[in-house]
């Protein structure tokens, strides 16, 4: 049986170089708050609601993760994890209870809320594509339809939303309005 796993690295966040922030506090910023606003949207205008929303306690990955689940109307739970560095073969394990408890076909899979290179690591484990060939921004959605999580992850990317299509949109509002 195949599942859904949506990928979404955190928005644009305050001051991205500078030192006035720990890496932990650093909060999107009014752009990336925008940015996530936009893309949870489109998620609900294409009935995208994910059982789960996991995302790792970084300030900028729970910001994200809150504007989509209040939009689409899905259950948030912290998962360490996804703060941490975590190697590809190890992304099956680390999912499948997940999986098991949250996703069938129709309960919409699961999302995780993160940053790079986590979440660019899974995607190339699943896929076995480059991660140099895949532009995951900050703001960018991928989703995975995962067809095995033993012994390791594999599926195929079914759609990408990236932070350059949602600044497209939000370009066009401003325009027409």
């Amino acid at each position: 049986m195949e599942s859904r796993l949506f990928l979404v690295r955190h928005g644009e966040v305050e001051a991205p170089d500078s030192i006035r922030y720990s890496n932990g506090d650093r909060p999107l910023s009014d752009v990336g708050a925008e940015q996530i606003s936009l893309l949870a949207r489109e998620l609900k205008k294409h009935g995208v609601k994910p059982a789960q929303i996991l995302h790792s306690p970084l300030l900028r990955a729970v910001q994200t993760a809150t504007i989509i689940s209040d939009t689409v109307e899905s259950h948030l739970h912290s998962w360490d994890l996804l703060a941490d560095d975590i190697s590809p073969a190890r992304w099956g394990t680390e999912l499948a209870p997940y999986f098991a408890e949250k996703s069938s076909p129709d309960t919409g899979g699961i999302m995780l809320v993160g940053h790079e290179p986590n979440l660019l690591g899974l995607i190339a484990a699943a896929t076995a594509i480059s991660p140099y060939a895949i532009d995951f921004s900050r703001g960018t959605l991928v989703e995975l339809t995962i067809s095995a999580l033993s012994p390791s992850v594999r599926g195929r990317i079914k759609t990408v939303i990236s932070s350059a299509w949602v600044d497209l949109t939000k370009l066009q509002q401003r325009v027409c309005n």
